[in-house]
């Protein structure tokens, strides 16, 4: 840019204005084209709209204000070549009415502070993202202990102009998932930005989000599609980013990712084939369609012509929105599921009568809401989402940190109704799961859902009064998340108790079984928890599990057990864990024993594996509070109120026996 002299101020410092013709950054250079951080004296930008700017920095300024230039200091004439000239570059320029004057913030500042923003604002970090089209925002009520947090508090989000657009973003469980739904997008034919637009997507990157889930309503280009047929979008052409609107143009930021990202294979593969399967469990196959959708500009709908030419060069449905989005969620390394519900019939006849408007999308959003909900409700439930993962851990445990001065050297996880032990914790500090934002929240009737800090018999430990189970929806990367924050916070050696249903027909309602082995249904079946890409932080890619409940351990056991006089009900055996949270039928009880199990139940396992995984020394131990039913003719039937009974009988001994353990140790 070349600027001309423009006088002086009343001070006499020199002035100089120039006018941009495009959004652009302003570098200042001496004489020498040398660029100065600040020229002599000091150098600031002023322009018509905005506050004082001070030069220290790249200034980013709108297009098309005009630009004073203003020296402050007898000399700083000398300093400027004539006419002056700026080195300047087009670039994407954050339009804000909250704009910080005097900071030159890339994006990734920008996504970062949005991201810290909202990081004070929510209760634990998403690890799903959903993005609601027209109508769709519906979705919103079926999540729990929702956090909302309006776009218009977001200082540096715009704000959505779009008829049924609420412009929120809810933040809260779906299918067990920690999820953030935005109800409402952005849109380039909305006049802003293309770095505005695909804003949310980079801060739900910085937020945890791995999966994207985008939805939209679409127009059916092609002839087989009716209206009403949602289309699962398994590839896309971007009019827009094949002619210079691609949302990654400009200066690539690494903290997002690579350069050059490849868009091959851009919606997931595994997710487009779980969404079919669901689709047939809720038998609507027969509206569920897969193809190519197509990204115009808008907000004009397509001529006859357009419409013909997009069908020509393979689009299936045509849209405003979804493929930057989601070209920006594969730069930033997520998962990404699309669907397109198919609202209008796009005209491919010039003669036709039919004419596209926003009222019709709405309407047919409105008929297919309830079964758009049901279908993203349950491929959230279905997605094997990373939970649980070290940033998680580190998250937890640096809360925890911040709460109590200690470091525990045994943890203790308190089955259902044995929670009592946490009250003979000396100095006893306790943490609400409810007060870790990466934990999940325990469901199950008996668990107080805290963590005591304290003392027993001279060990500092660390009581979980009551576990999570994978049976209340959680991914199983979740419900075993406490175990690896134990590690992170110092714990060496693991105590797990829990109630179970007794397999040996030598084995009475009260006793206790020290757990020798086990057999992990859930880990053979695809459900183990090490599942998904190894973080050497924890462990080895393939610990080995023989001697998983530590032998020195279990003869300890065994002396404490002789010294209490209790040898006649202590058993040891082998443990079996199952999904549940149904009990087992009589065939397959029979199965499991079968197979060696002693004892059945719905936890431990998984517990017992990460705490192998993560070098921990563990015990464990079931009290058997049922007599499992073999026999068909059997009027017994196990439920869950027997279980509490037994285990509230058992419980003094339970903590005698778990003292005495300490002692020894």
């Amino acid at each position: 840019l070349r600027t001309r002299d423009f006088g002086r101020t009343s001070d006499k410092t020199p002035m100089i204005i120039c006018q941009t013709k495009a959004a652009a950054e302003f570098r200042m250079v001496d004489a020498f084209g040398e660029v100065q951080g600040r020229v002599p004296g000091g150098v600031s930008l002023w322009s018509e709209g905005l506050e004082l700017c001070t030069m220290g920095a790249d200034c980013r300024v709108p297009s098309r204000h005009s630009m004073t230039i203003i020296g402050f200091g007898p000399n700083i004439g000398a300093s400027l070549p004539n006419p002056v000239t700026f080195g300047t570059r087009c670039t994407s320029v954050l339009h804000s009415k909250h704009a910080t004057p005097g900071v030159n913030m890339s994006s990734f500042e920008v996504a970062q502070s949005v991201a810290d923003y909202l990081k004070d604002k929510i209760p634990f970090l998403p690890e799903v993202g959903i993005i609601c089209g027209s109508g769709l925002g519906g979705l919103a009520e079926l999540v729990t202990e929702a956090t909302i947090v309006k776009y218009s508090d977001i200082k540096e989000f715009p704000e959505s102009t779009v008829v049924g657009h609420a412009g929120n973003l809810v933040f809260g469980h779906l299918a067990g998932k920690n999820v953030v739904l935005m109800q409402g997008r952005f849109h380039p034919y909305e006049g802003y930005e293309m770095s505005k637009v695909i804003l949310p997507i980079r801060v739900m990157s910085l937020l945890g989000v791995e999966t994207l889930i985008v939805t939209n309503a679409a127009g059916g280009l092609n002839p087989e599609f009716k209206v009403g047929d949602m289309m699962i979008i398994k590839d896309h052409i971007s009019l827009l980013g094949l002619t210079g609107k691609n949302p990654l143009v400009g200066p690539n930021e690494s903290q997002f990712g690579p350069r050059f990202p490849p868009m091959k294979g851009l919606y997931t593969k595994e997710l487009r084939e779980l969404a079919k399967e669901i689709a047939m469990e809720l038998e609507i196959e027969q509206f569920l369609q897969e193809g190519v959708y197509v990204a115009q500009m808008g907000p004009a709908y397509e001529t006859p012509s357009e419409a013909n030419f997009l069908r020509m060069i393979g689009a299936d449905a045509v849209g405003m929105s979804t493929i930057h989005e989601a070209v920006v969620a594969r730069h930033a390394g997520m998962k990404i599921f699309g669907m397109s519900l198919i609202t209008n019939k796009v005209a491919l006849d010039e003669d036709s009568e039919v004419i596209c408007n926003h009222e019709e999308v709405l309407e047919t959003s409105a008929k297919r809401a309830e079964i758009m909900k049901t279908f993203v409700e349950k491929l959230v439930g279905r997605l094997g989402v990373r939970m649980g993962s070290y940033v998680d851990a580190n998250g937890a445990a640096d809360y925890i940190k911040s709460k109590v001065r200690q470091t525990p050297q045994v943890g203790i996880i308190c089955g259902s109704g044995l929670g009592k032990l946490a009250e003979i914790v000396s100095d006893p500090v306790v943490v609400k799961y409810s007060d870790i934002k990466q934990f999940p929240r325990s469901t199950v009737v008996g668990h107080a859902g805290n963590l005591v800090f304290g003392k027993l018999a001279g060990k500092n430990v660390v009581v979980m009064q009551g576990r999570f189970h994978p049976y209340e929806g959680y991914p199983m990367r979740q419900v075993t998340l406490p175990v690896r924050v134990m590690k992170l916070l110092g714990v060496e050696t693991l105590i797990v108790t829990n109630a179970a249903g007794s397999l040996n027909p030598d084995y009475k309602v009260g006793d206790l079984m020290i757990i020798k082995d086990h057999i992990s249904l859930l880990g053979m079946t695809g459900l183990n928890p090490l599942v998904g890409p190894n973080d050497e932080r924890f462990g080895p890619r393939f610990p080995a599990m023989t001697n998983i409940y530590t032998k020195e351990l279990r003869e300890i056991a065994k002396a404490v057990g002789a010294e209490m006089q209790i040898e006649d009900f202590l058993r040891e055996g082998v443990y079996v864990a199952e999904m549940g949270p149904t009990y087992e039928t009589i065939a397959e009880a029979r199965f499991l024993r079968m197979i060696g199990a002693d004892a059945a139940g719905m936890s431990t396992a998984h517990e017992a594996i990460v705490a192998k995984h993560a070098g921990l020394k563990v015990f464990a131990m079931s009290l058997i509070t049922n007599q499992i039913v073999v026999d068909e003719d059997s009027v017994v039937a196990c439920n869950h109120e027997e279980v509490l009974q037994t285990s509230a009988k058992r419980a003094e001994v339970m903590k005698t026996f778990v003292m005495g353990m300490l002692e020894k140790m």
